[in-house]
């Protein structure tokens, strides 16, 4: 081969170049240049200088075939992921679905990745940010799973600056962190877009104001966008009611409902809690003989009602996926420029809004129900 030729092919840097420089092993440089927590930080910088200095770059097919490889070994356990607690009772978390299935999420990647997810509750008696954090440090671990707080807008007394932290929805405000959510605006859009092709043209638009607050308004924005740009739609005022006074009095919850409807003449409702049907339904209103219903956060309690699956197993999934590549890289505390990683919802056909003039029974004669006049 002539010179020319062979300066056309330089030697290729390879991980042993990088181990007779800076007298490190094969095995340590690979796991450095992975970003592998076990490997120290001052360690990691010498070998990384290193492989700058020698213009090392990663050969794009070696690694697809290291990749494939490690899939078909048994992951090797890496350490613990702290999902962290912030509600006053612990239980408190566990009973709210979308939370739970979160939570399931993350333990089956985690499993996968070689890690497991360990709860622990930050509002334990006692517990102090300066102790938890020691605590945390006794176990080895770094990663922080931050699952959604109990307030709308909440605030930690810590940045976790010595932790990888990546926080599971919005109501986590200070410190901002990288955010795994559901893409709340875009479900929006995407249900009311649905509603609309179907016929229905006077939506009644109902949540909580603590709910709008604690998605940032997500919800009501992609609502209000779609039904303003929709010829022939008529936009409703939204229906914001305080969560409390709902929940403790149902029947007055109910009333109110009632009495936007008749005012409003609306033909179908979008909710952000599937139980709003058993509430429609106790005051005597027919779905979808009277008014059509479609939940933002359908969950399997409610599967008869038709409405927007938010995948929180895929969100608690994809929050280990991104928790895990800020260990490998070594990325701790507050990042400069926080990102948002947005899992899309998937629409779920029930019972509860079908085609207007088309019966969700198949033709059948429905069953007699006392009417509310809407």
């Amino acid at each position: 081969m002539a010179p020319e030729e062979e300066a056309a092919f330089p030697h290729r840097v390879s991980l042993r170049d990088i181990a007779r420089l800076t007298g490190y092993s094969h095995a340590t440089v690979s796991m450095a240049l992975r970003m592998m927590p076990a490997i120290r930080p001052a360690t990691r910088r010498k070998i990384l200088k290193a492989a700058a200095q020698l213009g090392y770059r990663p050969d794009p097919m070696l690694s697809s075939l290291a990749a494939y490889r490690q899939g078909k070994r048994a992951p090797a356990f890496h350490g613990t992921l702290a999902y962290i607690n912030n509600h006053p009772d612990p239980a408190s978390l566990h009973n709210v679905p979308i939370f739970a299935d979160y939570l399931r999420g993350a333990a089956h990647r985690a499993e996968r990745l070689g890690y497991k997810v360990e709860e622990f509750w930050l509002r334990q008696p006692g517990m102090t940010q300066r102790r938890f954090e020691k605590i945390l440090t006794a176990h080895g671990i770094h990663g922080l799973l931050l699952a959604p707080q109990p307030a709308d807008v909440s605030h930690l007394e810590t940045e976790f600056a010595d932790f990888s932290c990546v926080a599971l929805g919005y109501s986590l405000e200070f410190p901002r962190f990288h955010i795994v959510a559901t893409a709340q605006f875009l479900g929006a859009v995407k249900l009311t877009h649905i509603l609309l092709e179907r016929g229905y043209r006077r939506i009644l638009f109902i949540s909580s104001k603590a709910f709008e607050q604690r998605t940032a308004c997500h919800y009501l924005g992609g609502f209000h966008t779609t039904v303003m740009q929709s010829a022939g739609a008529t936009l409703i005022p939204p229906l914001l009611h305080d969560e409390s006074t709902a929940t403790a009095d149902q029947g007055a919850f109910g009333r109110l409902v009632l009495a936007e409807l008749r005012k409003h003449r609306a033909d179908a409702v979008i909710s952000t809690a599937p139980w709003t049907f058993d509430q429609l339904r106790d005051c005597g209103i027919r779905i979808p003989g009277d008014v059509a219903l479609a939940t933002l956060a359908w969950h399997a309690t409610h599967p008869h009602v038709s409405g927007l699956h938010q995948r929180g197993v895929a969100t608690g999934r994809a929050a280990v996926d991104l928790l895990s590549g800020m260990l490998m890289r070594g990325e701790r505390g507050v990042p400069s420029a926080p990102c948002h990683l947005l899992i899309e919802p998937g629409w779920q056909e029930g019972e509860t809004c079908p085609p207007r003039g088309v019966s969700s029974r198949k033709g059948k004669k429905p069953r007699p129900r006392a009417r509310a006049s809407v």
